[in-house]
């Protein structure tokens, strides 16, 4: 002999309406029906979108960051896949200069005198790729 042989009613029907139910029912059921974790549907693709995110930030800072010590320096940058080049421009508040980068010495032969604001700075070169050598025949 079973001593229960009713079946539980369905989510549906169950509580009855205008039954009292305590707070403890309802947030079991509450839990049950919305899991507190739930596993991301792809979590590769979100970590991929993250790392391109904060990849896509630190370029973007990083460009910024240089444009600003390249002004703020008086340099001018030139890239390639040959060679990265800093040189040294002229200041426009240099007194001298006026931001010309040097004025004209007259006389039989006029030549243009370079200002100390950027000539005795040294130009900075890094190669990153040799520069490949020029065939001795022509191509065809």
């Amino acid at each position: 002999m079973a001593l229960f042989t009713r079946t539980a009613p369905a989510p549906e029907t169950w509580p009855p309406e205008g039954a009292i139910v305590s707070q403890r029912y309802r947030a079991r059921r509450l839990r049950a029906a919305r899991p507190l974790h739930r596993p991301a549907l792809r979590p590769s693709l979100t970590v991929r979108t993250r790392a391109a995110v904060m990849v896509a930030a630190a370029v973007t800072i990083t460009v910024i960051a240089t444009a600003a010590v390249l002004k703020a320096g008086h340099w001018t940058l030139y890239a390639d896949r040959h060679r990265i080049h800093l040189t040294p421009v002229a200041r426009r508040s240099c007194p001298d200069c006026r931001g010309e980068g040097g004025w004209w010495v007259g006389g039989a032969n006029p030549e243009m005198e370079a200002c100390g604001c950027w000539a005795t700075r040294r130009e900075l070169r890094i190669r990153l790729l040799p520069v490949p050598a020029w065939p001795d025949e022509p191509p065809f």
